[in-house]
């Protein structure tokens, strides 16, 4: 009994399939088959037959010439993915942001009517408050992939809009009169830069969780104002202002998919504190009680801890 056999063949010529059917005889040559032929024609679309043409897999000519389709076992293996590499990419999220600071009176020498301000309540020193700001950037980095292990090391840079700001109604008795005033503190964030190391692990070939953790850095602008009335002495005004970059650290977590080809994208959660050394704000002239001078109106900021939650998403290309 003859064996029966059915192939498929891409026709070029009828821009469609062509399938075969019939016997071959196995003590005659390889080309010499019965068989019956039936043409598929897939729209007349050359693509069509030509996406077939890819997906076969060609095995020895027939004797007219057109290739013979194989089978799916002889398909090669795909590549695994793979994180090892250089990426760079860009991010954007909120950051709620919130800060503890002492302000005192930062005069080389300080006045009775200045030292009985803040003694008396009107000129509030301990300053806090909270808020939320939009903040984005770019990040750079490196993985090494061990088996279902990720290690690597990322630093990032981002504008901020967040600011903490805190305004405060006080009374106080100064030079025998009763004072009603307002006090404004602010602290803005700047920008904020980090350094840090990854280890995470795979979830599936295509998707990490890690844990990161390192140093951090940003420039924070402080500012302190107080205006004041009295019905007998009228308004007061006093601020100052200063910029400095505070140094910190930050630990966070995060989930990374891979899309396919270069591109991953994913969320990240940072917890950031930056602590700040003492600083005196520039003065920004005052009137009134203060008796300000451009070089005597000048706020000490002790004790500033300045503290970020960010939430971002993530998008990489790995190189």
């Amino acid at each position: 009994r003859l064996p029966i056999f059915a192939e498929w063949l891409v026709c070029r010529s009828c821009n469609g399939v062509r399938l075969f059917a019939g016997t071959r005889n196995p003590a005659l040559p390889s080309h010499t088959v019965a068989r019956t032929q039936i043409t598929i024609q897939l729209f007349c679309d050359p693509s069509l037959a030509a996406l077939v043409a890819t997906l076969a897999l060609p095995t020895a000519a027939l004797s007219d010439g057109m290739p013979r389709g194989g089978s799916i076992k002889d398909a090669p293996s795909a590549t695994p993915f793979s994180w090892t590499g250089f990426y760079l990419g860009a991010n954007l999220g909120g950051a709620w942001v919130n800060e503890h600071a002492t302000v005192s009176d930062g005069n080389a020498t300080t006045t009775a009517a200045n030292a009985e301000a803040f003694t008396s309540g009107l000129w509030q020193r301990r300053q806090s408050g909270n808020d939320f700001g939009v903040i984005g950037g770019l990040q750079v980095g490196y993985n090494a992939q061990v088996r279902g292990a990720i290690v690597g090391i990322e630093y990032d840079f981002q504008g901020s809009s967040a600011t903490v700001s805190r305004q405060t109604d006080t009374t106080g008795v100064v030079a025998g009169e009763a004072f009603s005033g307002q006090n404004v503190y602010k602290a803005d964030l700047q920008w904020l830069s980090t350094l840090r190391g990854r280890v995470g692990f795979l979830l599936d070939p295509m998707t990490m969780a890690y844990a990161t953790a390192g140093f951090a850095f940003g420039e924070v602008e402080r500012s302190f104002s107080l205006s004041a009335a009295s019905p007998i002495l009228g308004t007061s005004f006093a601020q100052g202002r200063a910029s400095k970059v505070d140094l910190g650290w930050t630990v966070g977590a995060g989930l990374e998919r891979a899309l396919g080809g270069n591109l991953s994208i994913g969320a990240e959660y940072l917890y950031v504190n930056l602590d700040s050394s003492p600083i005196s704000t520039k003065s920004a002239g005052g009137t009134g009680l203060a008796a300000c001078s451009m070089s005597s109106c000048n706020f000490r900021v002790t004790g500033a801890d300045f503290e970020s939650h960010l939430a971002r998403v993530k998008v990489n290309y790995k190189f």
